[in-house]
């Protein structure tokens, strides 16, 4: 250390690394350095080791550059550089976008790198602005904040922790499930399968919202079976006053059955979020019910956990969104209507866009509300009976309702 170069880039990290957690007065007298370079080399970062280029005789393993582009395109897809600007926004904690890479790397079947050089080396490298997350979990930074409480728990925080874990379990549990689904199709296991993700996305344009149901499908590349392929499929709103109800997901999904879009599959799997208005209803359950008699499919429908949706359909939405910032801006044209969102989303590669079939002023169905829907994350269905389970991994249901069906039986 002592014969090392003052300017040399490894002597602080490596000084860091040996000395870390010793008296500063030993590491001074152990090395004879000042204490000033003690406390310079315990600021600074020690990743910069985990730069070096690979030399014979360092057992640290060399890190293939193909891990590492994954890595990039992983930021570039989930915190993209925005657009017209020099930085990316990250909104979530480096914990949880590491978590997301992680899941992407089983997803994708690629090693990932480890969570100090996905930090040290890959987002420390990058112009990143951090913001703030508007969508996060309460029950997580709860758990996190009660987890580290120095303080004996009262009752009623202890309940509050179970409740957290809970969730944080489910939020695994479901999250594990999905993944699962993906890998058994790639597998040969389930290659007849379609694996369907949908959610609600909004569009703007001159001050003007339209929404947007956003249907991902994955399905087993015919050619490559154990390649899956992803198709994003955009049905827009017609005008701004169109409403994201059930009545957008029957019209949308009735459409995509009268266009044969689930030809030549023997089951579909459907994972939304657990949106209360559209996805997570009587009216909407029923709808996936009777779909299946009318395909003669079997159809299961799984929500994630709340506030843990798959960010694969945030994604698309950001591609979609930025695709009309960038005509816009490229063009100096205003986009106004929903034809020309259309034709520029279908213009993204592997996205497709066709304008909405739902109405204006179309009435909402009543049902007489399934009890005890909302804490259910699996249903499937048999005739005109629904099956709700508390988790996708469950096989005994936990409740069951009978189906209303009649206000479909004229729906076109």
């Amino acid at each position: 250390m002592q014969d090392m170069p003052h300017n040399s880039p490894i002597r602080r990290s490596l000084l860091s690394i040996v000395a870390e957690d010793q008296p500063a007065d030993l590491v001074v007298q152990d090395f004879g350095i000042s204490l000033s370079t003690v406390y310079a080399a315990r600021r600074e970062h020690s990743s910069i080791a985990l730069d070096m280029v690979y030399t014979p005789g360092v057992k640290r393993p060399r890190i293939d550059e193909s891990r590492i582009d994954f890595a990039m395109a992983f930021l570039d897809e989930v915190i993209p550089v925005v657009s017209g600007r020099n930085f990316r926004k990250q909104t979530m904690t480096n914990e949880n976008l590491y978590a997301f890479y992680f899941c992407r790397c089983l997803e994708k079947r690629k090693e990932p790198l480890s969570k100090s050089y996905f930090e040290g080396s890959i987002l420390k490298n990058q112009n990143i602005q951090h913001s703030k997350d508007e969508s996060v979990c309460d029950l997580c930074s709860e758990l996190a904040a009660l987890e580290n409480s120095r303080t004996r728990l009262k009752e009623f925080e202890k309940d509050k922790l179970a409740k957290a874990k809970q969730h944080k379990a489910s939020w695994y549990q479901q999250t594990g499930y999905y993944l699962k689904v993906k890998a058994d199709m790639a597998d040969e296991q389930d290659q007849d399968t379609a694996l369907i993700i949908q959610d609600f996305s909004q569009l703007s344009v001159q001050g003007s919202y339209f929404q947007d149901l956003i249907v991902v499908a994955y399905f087993c590349d015919p050619e490559d079976p154990t390649t899956i392929k992803g198709q994003y499929n955009h049905f827009v709103a017609s005008s701004p006053r169109v409403k994201n109800d059930s009545n957008f997901v029957f019209r949308t999904w009735l459409h995509l059955v009268e266009s044969e879009f689930f030809n030549g599959f023997k089951k579909i799997v459907i994972f939304s979020d657990g949106g209360p208005k559209h996805f997570k209803t009587t009216a909407t359950v029923t709808f996936f019910g009777v779909l299946q008699k009318r395909l003669g499919l079997p159809v299961e429908y799984h929500f994630f956990e709340s506030n843990h949706g798959h960010s694969v359909c945030d994604t698309v939405a950001a591609h979609a969104k930025k695709a009309l910032n960038v005509e816009q801006r490229d063009s100096r044209y205003a986009i106004k209507n929903t034809d020309e969102i259309v034709t520029v989303l279908e213009k993204v590669k592997n996205h497709y866009a066709e304008v909405a079939l739902a109405q204006e002023q179309e009435e909402s169905p009543e049902f007489v509300t399934f009890k005890g829907i909302r804490s259910m994350r699996k249903f499937t269905f048999d005739d005109d009976t629904v099956y709700g389970f508390k988790s996708s991994t469950d096989t005994e249901c936990s409740h069951w309702w009978t189906m209303d069906t009649k206000y479909f039986d004229d729906f076109e």
